[in-house]
């Protein structure tokens, strides 16, 4: 039986695949896997899991596990935020779409890691009361 943090839980997945699959595609166009790739592929997968343990009972050396997958996704997380780009690159985006556009398009990426990163943040808490 699902509860409601179950279901929602369910639709940020879906949220978090959709975001995963459009950016895929902006770097999938360059051609070439870069670093930059790698760490945008280890902050969605870190993010996915510390949201799929975020609904399990964890105690002892899974907590531990839990905190250090947190702690994997909010660096790549935020890596994949502030990796400096190129100036070409970003000057070629805010002509393409403006500002207000690509800071909403960044908002609307981003929300779904940011929340289960903030989820993460509040069970890890729990987790440390309990050591």
């Amino acid at each position: 039986m699902l509860t409601e943090i179950e279901w929602w839980g369910g639709l940020l997945f879906i949220w978090i695949a959709i975001c995963y699959r459009i950016a895929y595609k902006e770097y999938m166009a360059g051609g070439k896997i870069s670093l930059m790739f790698l760490t945008f592929n280890l902050a969605f997968l870190s993010t996915g899991i510390v949201l799929a343990l975020y609904f399990y009972a964890l105690e002892g050396g899974s907590g531990l596990f839990y905190i250090g997958a947190l702690a994997i996704a909010i660096v790549s997380c935020g890596l994949m935020v502030f990796w400096p780009a190129s100036e070409e690159d970003a000057k070629e985006a805010e002509e393409e779409l403006g500002k207000v556009v690509s800071a909403l398009a960044g908002i609307i990426l981003f929300f779904p890691l940011l929340t289960s990163l903030v989820l993460g943040l509040v069970k890890s808490i729990g987790i440390f009361g309990t050591l």
